[in-house]
């Protein structure tokens, strides 16, 4: 089997192109006589003239001319790829797919799309939803979680964005609504309107399965206007994050109870995989921080930290009988 190598195929393109051995041969940083033997050989091997002499130019034959087609063709897509791989190399090039929680605020979501954009716009930017945001960025179905339990998995790195608060949302005439606090037993026969199926959910499983606790009628809504219309109409009660809702509390649509005597504070986390994070990757997390603390300042860097689950920062936060 006739084996070429791009050297060759940049030779007869070169030639092609000068139609003159001397110029070929300064282009290639060769002697005249060392390109007129490669040439040579190289005809030798293929069995057949690539180029007719003439006094005025070398000609391509007809075999001459295929070769080079083809040569021309090879070359440019291993420029195109020496291109894109440098594109890699450097990180301006790729795709980075987000996945954020459903109850998490994004309002900052758009505007740093469009600013990351201009700085990247070779960078395919997914925003993708998943069930389980660890499970899938340890697969690497994502590559970057935005989510409120910054659980210490091995190979993850943690971002602190913003910090929040789980708390109930009433109707202003829930009996529930001038308690300074609710206890778990609170929860007792309540109409409940949340966003997420109640089994396996975590209020479910930490709260009331353990203490036996039943919740009254229960509708899953996984639309926030109408999760706030029914509580203000008086169709049930719900927990959320305090930013979620900011705009309601402020409205005076609902009111507010503290979950806890010392309330149920966290903090949201932009999470992904240590060994894959690329420099597009950290900058988009530095364009939410700037976004969120609205500060316009570039973050002090980003670094992996070891934290502990959100919800357990307190031994007394949360829901208590």
């Amino acid at each position: 089997m006739l084996r070429l190598d791009i050297k060759q195929l940049r030779l007869v393109k070169t030639i092609a192109d000068t139609k003159n051995i001397t110029h070929a041969a300064a282009q290639l940083h060769l002697s005249q006589p060392a390109l007129s033997k490669q040439l040579m050989e190289l005809e030798s091997r293929l069995g057949f003239p690539l180029f007719l002499r003439t006094r005025k130019a070398m000609v391509l034959t007809e075999p001459g001319h295929s070769f080079y087609r083809h040569a021309e063709r090879i070359l440019q897509d291993i420029l195109v790829m020496e291109e894109q791989m440098a594109k890699f190399s450097g990180g301006a090039s790729g795709r980075l797919r987000i996945s954020i929680d459903r109850v998490h605020q994004s309002d900052w979501l758009s505007p740093v799309m469009g600013r990351f954009r201009k700085l990247y716009p070779q960078v395919d930017l997914e925003v993708v939803q998943v069930d389980r945001l660890l499970e899938s960025l340890t697969a690497q179905k994502i590559d970057l979680a935005i989510l409120g339990e910054a659980l210490p998995t091995c190979g993850l790195n943690y971002v602190p964005l913003q910090d929040d608060e789980i708390i109930a949302i009433v109707h202003r005439k829930h009996p529930l609504a001038k308690k300074p606090y609710l206890r778990v037993n609170d929860l007792q026969g309540q109409d409940f309107v949340y966003y997420f199926k109640l089994e396996g959910s975590y209020l479910h499983q930490r709260y009331l399965q353990p203490n036996n606790v039943t919740l009254g009628r229960f509708h899953r809504i996984q639309d926030l206007e109408a999760l706030v219309s029914m509580v203000e109409s008086g169709d049930g009660m719900s927990i959320l994050p305090r930013n979620l809702v900011a705009n309601a509390l402020a409205d005076g649509r609902v009111e507010e109870v503290r979950i806890g005597n010392y309330g149920f504070h966290f903090s949201w986390h932009a999470a992904f995989r240590a060994e894959t994070a690329k420099p597009y990757l950290k900058e988009f997390v530095d364009l939410i921080l700037q976004q969120i603390e609205g500060s316009g300042r570039h973050s002090s860097g980003i670094r992996a930290i070891e934290v502990k689950p959100a919800i357990q920062a307190s031994a007394k936060s949360g829901l208590v009988r």
